[in-house]
């Protein structure tokens, strides 16, 4: 199995760190900040500044311009803020990063990785923040944590659908009406969609589960197997969530033909957070096995089929 380096935000130009460098959790401050006018600034979208390299990205909305301004500082050119605008230069927004660079006597460091993109979905259009911090030195993981908040006007005002919330994994540029999450579900990835009410200023899942545990089914991200040489077996369930005294034992060989189908988890929705929590829950994936399809659920039929697995 192969370590995941740490890797952009998805969606918008990459911005890389070095290798090896993983995404922890979030830290970051808000200020909300209303009729404080700042001084003219050019509308390049690249500004130097006396720490970095300031981008600002000028968007409209709703007939309406505005400017967001992502400040950043040297070495690094790391994000240490970012405000939004309105066009008389008032700043509507700000929410303050954590920088931090090693030095001699403390060898730890964290910084931003930052962006902001125009977004639309479902017939409304808005604009995402998206951001990690990365850190050093940080613990394996498979999957890295990114953070997204999106803002919208409502009733003539720009506003925050919510606090920023963290993601075990990215948003997907998909051709879908809702946000398509890809979420890390312990052995597999599954796509969580996230519906955008435009006119509350609301995120909400897209799906309501059907049954009491909350769990429900979603579809899957393709896998990069990593299956030992020689012959195994997974046993196959005939159905998700339901005691499986009989499974089917089918082969795994080498060159065996594996598709992953569809996922059952219990998602974890707080508006702030979307996660799959490993305690109390177990997750399943259904999966076909040159031809024969069925559910597993137990960590040794995951490493029979080569799939991955936390750190």
């Amino acid at each position: 199995m192969t370590v995941k380096a740490a890797s952009a935000i998805a969606l918008f130009a990459a911005l890389t760190t070095t290798a090896g460098w993983q995404f922890f959790r979030y830290r970051a401050q808000e200020r909300a900040i209303s009729q404080v006018t700042v001084p003219a600034t050019p509308t390049a979208n690249a500004a130097a500044g006396a720490n970095g390299d300031d981008e600002r990205v000028p968007f409209s909305l709703q007939g309406r311009s505005y400017t967001a301004i992502l400040k950043k500082k040297r070495p690094e050119n790391a994000v240490v803020s970012v405000q939004l605008l309105d066009s008389r230069g008032t700043v509507l927004y700000e929410r303050t990063l954590p920088y931090q660079i090693e030095t001699a006597d403390d060898p730890y460091s964290e910084f931003a990785i930052a962006g902001v993109q125009p977004l639309s979905r479902g017939g409304g259009s808005g604009l995402l923040l998206s951001y990690s911090i990365a850190s050093q030195p940080s613990a394996t993981v498979e999957e890295n944590t990114n953070w997204y908040q999106l803002f919208g006007v409502i009733n003539g005002d720009l506003k925050a659908f919510g606090e920023p919330m963290s993601v075990e994994g990215e948003l997907l540029d998909s051709q879908s009406e809702f946000l398509d999450f890809k979420v890390w579900a312990h052995h597999f990835r599954i796509v969580f969609p996230v519906r955008v009410d435009w006119a509350a200023g609301k995120l909400l899942p897209a799906h309501d589960c059907e049954n009491q545990s909350g769990e429900c089914e979603y579809d899957v991200r393709s896998e990069e197997l990593h299956r030992e040489e020689g012959v195994t077996f997974v046993r196959l369930c005939p159905s998700a969530g339901t005691a499986c005294e009989s499974p089917e034992r089918v082969l795994v060989k080498t060159d065996s033909k594996i598709d992953l189908l569809k996922g059952r988890a219990y998602v974890k929705w707080t508006g702030q957070e979307i996660s799959v929590p490993e305690a109390e829950h177990q997750v399943w994936l259904l999966v076909r096995v040159d031809g024969k399809e069925g559910w597993i659920h137990d960590n040794e039929d995951f490493d029979s089929l080569g799939l991955p697995s936390d750190q």
